[in-house]
């Protein structure tokens, strides 16, 4: 059985990662409860084990997602190693941790742990007393001014692009300088997705939802999301019923994500 607690900060409400679909959250959660809390000495088919240190967890995109199931009326739903992943990327590229692979396995650490972990030493959470605690939560006080300067967003001229797009396609007033809009159309181009491909399912959904129920849901959360996006790409055509052919780049993205989950 667990034993002790993490910390989970009020002000996570107002991070861009509450504003991302709900796997991201999922994601995150189980990688604060699941990493080590005390060194762990972590065994190899060598004659040495590995040390896996508070805030580590040696996994696999698999078990990521086995944590991360649920339960639909009574079916179970399994999140894909590819959605994983782009709930890692994401979380690396937001500096909230770090994820280094091979063949045997990822070993994620999440950046300041301390921050989210109530132990002075190596004993274990389980240990912490209330004078603790409280000494260390006036001691994050103090650090709190850190996090009070707004950090410049650096935002590339193609998501400024896609953004202009949006709007002028579908009415919206999407900003540049929102960071969940910025980091979920980056998180595909990163993937090898073009700006035209991007383009293509706004015009695409713009048409099929405008004017009905399904209206709402013409948002960046949605339209871009790890887990629709290449669907809505790859959707045949009303009139058509051509299947979209894919690019060469999208393509070898594949193979390489491919190649990846093979080894992970």
């Amino acid at each position: 059985m667990y034993k002790g607690f993490t910390k989970a900060w009020r002000r996570e409400l107002d991070s861009d990662l509450w504003l991302m679909p709900p796997i991201y959250h999922r994601v995150w959660y189980c990688l604060r409860q699941k990493v080590q809390h005390e060194k762990f000495l972590f065994p190899t088919n060598k004659k040495y084990g590995v040390w896996v240190l508070p805030g580590q967890r040696v996994t696999s995109y698999q078990e990521i997602a086995e944590w991360c199931k649920w339960s639909e009326w009574g079916r179970e739903k399994i999140p894909n190693k590819k959605t994983i992943k782009s709930v890692l990327d994401y979380l690396k590229q937001e500096g909230m941790i770090t994820a280094e692979g091979n063949a045997r396995g990822t070993l994620i650490s999440i950046v300041k742990w301390s921050t989210y972990n109530n132990i002075d030493s190596g004993k274990g959470n389980g240990q912490v007393t209330p004078a603790g605690y409280k000494k260390r939560m006036l001691k994050n006080e103090e650090n709190k001014e850190e996090d009070k300067e707004p950090k410049p967003i650096v935002v590339k001229h193609d998501v400024v692009e896609v953004i202009d797009f949006l709007n002028s396609t579908t009415g919206s007033k999407y900003r540049h300088s929102t960071k969940a809009t910025v980091a979920i159309i980056t998180a595909r181009i990163n993937e090898g997705f073009t700006v035209e491909d991007i383009k293509s399912v706004i015009t695409k959904k713009a048409k099929e939802w405008k004017g009905t129920k399904y209206e709402k849901y013409l948002q960046p959360s949605t339209l871009f999301s790890p887990t629709k996006f290449e669907g809505y790409l790859n959707q045949r055509g009303e009139n058509t019923g051509q299947k979209i052919v894919k690019t060469p780049e999208q393509l070898a993205r594949e193979e390489i994500l491919r190649n990846v989950e093979t080894y992970t």
